[in-house]
């Protein structure tokens, strides 16, 4: 099979972020209602997101803000209690369980978005720009959920290895998907989501920016 041959630092190019932006909203504006798989949240087949599984129940009817919450949200903190357990001595997190679901489901009440195909795990390190400057995605965790998700990696801070994009990207992508109200607190409830998957992956080391 013949790779994509990519070249190499292209991506960081103002254009190569602009047209990445502008290219993943419309494929997000283009996917809702055009899918064949499903009109629920998750996905009909277990899809991982770095080495771990994510649980893709599909459940009629149910609302974004049960899914995020039982089904990404409480589950990644589930497992960074069980990976992290010998480590974290102040209880914190199981303390934190029952109010962070109710402040979740607080941030995501009236947020109705059309189940959309993510890539799931779009940091800088997934993408680059062919020799023939097409731009490409690649390694995705996909599922069906809230494209704001693909965006969570915005601002990220927690170490130099996962960066997100610069400016270009998120001003072209929201040139075609604008921000709706309450786009900040979902964004810092989204990048929860990864630092706590990043801490069940690596350990105790992103513990701080899940607390914080």
């Amino acid at each position: 099979m013949e790779g994509i041959q990519l070249r190499p630092f292209a991506m960081l190019e103002d254009a190569a972020m602009a047209d990445l932006g502008m290219q993943l909203a419309h494929a997000h504006k283009a996917y809702p209602g055009q899918t064949h798989l499903s009109q629920e949240f998750g996905f009909p087949v277990a899809t991982n997101l770095g080495s771990l599984p994510l649980s893709n129940s599909q459940t009629e009817g149910q609302s974004w803000s049960h899914f995020f919450v039982q089904h990404r949200l409480l589950q990644r903190l589930r497992a960074g209690i069980t990976r992290c357990g010998e480590d974290l001595d102040d209880g914190f997190l199981l303390a934190a369980m029952d109010p962070l679901a109710a402040r979740a489901n607080q941030i995501l009440e009236g947020h109705v978005p059309s189940p959309t195909m993510l890539h799931g795990d779009l940091w800088l390190g997934n993408c680059g720009m062919s020799r023939d400057r097409e731009v490409v995605i690649f390694d995705p965790a996909g599922w069906l959920g809230d494209p704001e998700f693909d965006l969570a990696f915005e601002g990220w801070d927690a170490g130099r290895g996962f960066p997100g994009f610069s400016e270009p990207f998120y001003q072209a992508y929201h040139a075609v998907i604008p921000k709706e109200p309450g786009f900040e607190e979902r964004h810092r409830l989204y990048q929860l989501f990864h630092f706590l998957n990043h801490m069940c992956i690596y350990g105790i080391e992103y513990y701080p920016f899940v607390k914080r």
